[in-house]
């Protein structure tokens, strides 16, 4: 199991200056009719809040763009109620993106796991989401942290650092 997750991770980064904006654009353009159509089918609210002092980081924007398409769409599939926020702000030398939902939330023997290759809840997918995700942030020097409550629903926290010339 585990050589498998390895093979199917193995990638190049291919760096480039990526922008608040372009993360806008990943939840308003092609992937984000997608989105878009997952909230109008549920009836959901999608807020989108990027402070404009984030500065441009140097990322592989193809897997960042993934990262946070799939921690949305994961938020939309478990949320019934309410809606999802997306955030992005400025902490000293870091850029904090935050994925918020109303939904049903992580039950606590499956919070412990949901990182581990091919764990899933789920009768369709392959349990490889949140640990590809978990991978690509931890490629670009962050992490990725969740809070969840049942009932309360999710929120996943990505931390990207600055780098010294961007400070």
């Amino acid at each position: 199991v585990e050589r498998v997750a390895r093979s199917v991770t193995v990638h190049q980064l291919t760096l480039v200056d990526f922008t608040a904006d372009e993360l806008t654009l990943t939840l308003c353009c092609s992937k984000g009719y997608f989105v878009r159509s997952l909230a109008q089918e549920k009836s959901l609210e999608l807020s989108v809040f990027f402070e404009s002092s984030i500065p441009s980081l140097p990322m592989d924007p193809v897997r960042v763009r993934q990262v946070i398409f799939n921690l949305v769409t994961n938020a939309f599939r478990y949320t019934e109620r309410g809606g999802i926020a997306v955030r992005a702000r400025r902490d000293g030398d870091e850029v904090l993106v935050s994925v918020q939902d109303s939904g049903c939330g992580i039950p606590e023997a499956s919070l412990q796991r949901i990182f581990d290759p091919f764990f899933t809840t789920k009768t369709e997918g392959t349990g490889l989401g949140l640990t590809m995700a978990r991978r690509v942030v931890s490629d670009h020097g962050g992490a990725i942290l969740v809070e969840s409550g049942e009932g309360k629903g999710s929120t996943f926290r990505i931390i990207l650092p600055l780098r010294s010339e961007e400070q």
